[in-house]
């Protein structure tokens, strides 16, 4: 399973986590696998990009995030993209305009977000040139099963290597953070089900913290991305293997404040270790080594999962978190239940 991290953020702040990357590790890019959003790029964000593209992975993300909140439209943000996808020919993966749903939405919404999605991705893809169609992603998007379907069978239609799944739950004041509920790991499984019967490679926008990572890992998903990583640390947020984000500023209503001691017995049993969490003070005062902290925590996780058993797991969210290991214990029994069928 591979990690995205999102990079849309200040040039100034990647130039500073990169050189703090150097400083402690001696990776001046610690990045192996990134996402950017070419419509709300931050200037001098792509240079760097570009200049580290042979050692990394590169995704463009279409900005769904942006029409899910309104601040950009379908029509126009189609028209912004093909452009820039055309002049920007070295990346790896182009994602497809999309209209992602939200959990506030009636049916009559969800049906012409749906429409709105098929009918611009098969416009988009006529319009892009052969080199990068090829490497196109369209997104699916649904509420039930049949949603999928019938969103899986429009995007095979322009025949991508890899799909991704946008439909997650979403919470907030604007719905505008992804997170799982029973429901979309349901429509997710479904999902991957349909990219493993046509062969074509799976991928989850916007989930990926410690705990929902064990549960994407045996959906199982291909790939995943997300920015929590760094918008946690904004908000004084730490993450641990298993536990999810914890506070260490004592500065959050949101989630409980984690003591340095308290730390340390929960990174151990863990088995969780860092240059950027060895000095605790810095863990509270800079929100750069949190953010580079959270993001080796979920890159040393992943590969962690490449050999656990998913009962494993399960023993380590119970005592961490019971809440996602309820969430596995359902990918599981679902699984079982389908390579049991004929």
């Amino acid at each position: 399973m591979k990690f995205f991290a999102s990079l849309t953020i200040n040039r100034c702040h990647i130039d500073k986590l990169c050189s703090i990357s150097e400083r402690v590790s001696g990776r001046t890019f610690p990045f192996s696998h990134v996402l950017v959003s070419p419509l709300v790029l931050r200037r001098g964000i792509l240079p760097i990009i570009y200049k580290h593209r042979r050692h990394c992975t590169v995704m463009f993300d279409s900005g769904g995030f942006h029409i899910q909140q309104r601040l950009l439209n379908i029509e126009d943000a189609s028209i912004r993209l093909a452009t820039f996808y055309k002049s920007h020919g070295w990346a790896d993966l182009y994602v497809i305009p999309d209209v992602p749903l939200t959990c506030r939405d009636s049916a009559r919404q969800i049906r012409r977000k749906l429409r709105l999605t098929a009918e611009a991705g098969s416009k988009f893809a006529e319009g892009v040139p052969r080199g990068i169609r090829s490497k196109l992603l369209p997104v699916v998007h649904g509420t039930t099963s049949a949603h999928i379907q019938r969103s899986v069978n429009a995007a095979l239609k322009l025949n991508p290597r890899r799909l991704g799944f946008g439909s997650f739950g979403t919470s907030g004041a604007r719905s505008g953070v992804n997170c799982l509920t029973n429901k979309s790991l349901c429509t997710l499984q479904v999902f991957t089900r349909l990219c493993a019967r046509h062969r074509v490679r799976s991928h989850a926008f916007g989930v990926g913290g410690p705990a929902s990572m064990c549960v994407l890992r045996y959906v199982p998903i291909d790939s995943f991305d997300t920015a929590g990583w760094v918008r946690a640390a904004a908000y004084g947020h730490i993450y641990l293997p298993f536990v999810g984000a914890v506070n260490v500023t004592g500065k959050s209503r949101s989630h409980r404040y984690m003591s340095k001691s308290e730390y340390k017995r929960t990174a151990a049993s863990t088995l969780h270790r860092c240059e950027y969490c060895s000095d605790h003070r810095l863990l509270q005062d800079s929100w750069y080594y949190r953010a580079l902290h959270n993001y080796t925590v979920l890159a040393e996780l992943n590969r962690r999962l490449t050999t656990m058993h998913s009962s494993e797991t399960i023993t380590h969210l119970m005592r961490f978190n019971p809440r996602y290991a309820s969430y596995l214990r359902q990918v599981v029994a679902v699984n079982s239940q389908e390579s049991s069928q004929p």
